[in-house]
C-alpha cells in the first residue's frame, strides 16, 4: 500500500508541474470502494446483470487520483488512475466446494472535462482500460486465477467542498482476454474445473478524496 501511495503522490506532483494553467480541474486523492455487476453468470456466486445484491461480490476497495496531466510536449489530458482490491468472499463452487474469491484491478484513462470553466465541478469523460485478475483459492486443492485487460468507458463527475472532493465513478469495460482460469504459479495443487469465465461488465465507485492544489 505504501508503494501505491507513493506512486499516486509522485503522479499528482508529475501533473501539477505542467498543469498551471488548469486552475479549475480538481485534482484530488481519493478512497474508493464500489461494487462490478459482470455480463455473464458465474455459477451464481457473483453480481450479474440482472441480479444485484449488496452482499454479493464483486466488491472493490482501494486509492486512486485525477488529475491533469502532460502526455507529451503538445499534447494534455485529463488523466484517471486507481488501483483496488476485491474484498474476498466465500462462495460455493458447482462441484460444492467452498472457496474465497479475491483478487485486484488497474485502471488507467484519458480523457476530458466537459465543465472545464467550473472551478467546484468536473464532469470527466475518459476511455481507457481495466486490467487485473480474479483469484480462487481455498480448502479442496482450488487455487486459480483468471486474468482480464478490458477496454473501457468512464464517467466521472466530481464536486468539491472545500478540501474534500467528491465523485461517482461509473465504467463499462469490455474484457478481450483468455477466459480461460489458469493453475496459480508456484501451486502444486492441479487445476480445478471451472466455467470460462469473460470479465465485461459494468462498475460503480463512490470516491471521497483529498484536494491537491
Amino acid at each position: 500500500m505504501k508503494r501505491i501511495l507513493t506512486t499516486l503522490l509522485l503522479y499528482i506532483s508529475f501533473g501539477a508541474s505542467f498543469a498551471q494553467n488548469e486552475k479549475n480541474v480538481v485534482r484530488s486523492i481519493d478512497l474508493a470502494y464500489g461494487y462490478k455487476i459482470v455480463q455473464q453468470n458465474f455459477q451464481d456466486n457473483l453480481n450479474y446483470v440482472g441480479n444485484f445484491s449488496f452482499a454479493s461480490p464483486l466488491q472493490f476497495i482501494g486509492i486512486g487520483a485525477t488529475d491533469h496531466t502532460l502526455i507529451s510536449r503538445s499534447s494534455e489530458a485529463e488523466t484517471q488512475l486507481y488501483y483496488c482490491q476485491i474484498i474476498p468472499r466465500k462462495i460455493l463452487t458447482r462441484d460444492s466446494l467452498d472457496a474465497y474469491i479475491s483478487g485486484g484491478m488497474f485502471s488507467l484513462g484519458f480523457g476530458i472535462d466537459l465543465f472545464k470553466k467550473s472551478k467546484l465541478f468536473d464532469m470527466f469523460i475518459f476511455g481507457g482500460f481495466n486490467m487485473g485478475r480474479l483469484r480462487l483459492y481455498g480448502e479442496n486443492m482450488i487455487k486459480q486465477k483468471n486474468f482480464y485487460f478490458s477496454p473501457k468507458l468512464s464517467l466521472q463527475p466530481k464536486v468539491k467542498i472545500g478540501p474534500i472532493a467528491f465523485s461517482i465513478r461509473l465504467d463499462y469495460e469490455y474484457d478481450v482476454s483468455n477466459p480461460n482460469w489458469k493453475k496459480m504459479y508456484f501451486s502444486s495443487a492441479p487445476a480445478v474445473f471451472a466455467d470460462k469465465f469473460r470479465q465485461s461488465g459494468f462498475s460503480a465507485f463512490v470516491c471521497l478524496g483529498y484536494v491537491v492544489d
